[in-house]
């Protein structure tokens, strides 16, 4: 429940890093639909344990949201990804945590803002 209001808190924007002025954080979509995120363009703001540069993408005709490290590992952004257990979760390689210790996605909102354009299209 707390991830589906994280996910409706960040469609009610749907900029992608454009909000006050700030610079987009995202590269523009390829012809393939992939929209890349780079640790160099988003700075202090990425959210991932990982340095690589990440591509949002879709499969099963938008259903399942997916993030791609650019050295190939795959991780299932939303429920119905996964729920295919093909896919390790994304908060696997969330670097933020809460007071408690505990992962959260508040960081990732503009993976999720592309996911959700891009799949839904």
């Amino acid at each position: 429940m707390k991830r589906f209001l994280i996910l409706l808190m960040g469609l009610a924007g749907c900029q992608s890093g454009t909000a006050n002025n700030e610079k987009p954080v995202a590269k523009a979509a390829a012809s393939d639909g992939t929209i890349w995120f780079s640790k160099a363009k988003m700075g202090r703001k990425w959210p991932l344990t990982i340095s690589d540069s990440v591509k949002v993408e879709c499969e099963g005709n938008g259903m399942y949201y997916l993030l791609t490290t650019a050295s190939g590992v795959t991780y299932a952004m939303n429920g119905t990804a996964k729920s295919r257990d093909k896919w390790p979760e994304l908060e696997k390689i969330i670097s933020k945590r809460d007071s408690a210790g505990m992962r959260y996605v508040g960081d990732t909102q503009p993976f999720f803002e592309v996911a959700y354009k891009i799949c839904k299209q």
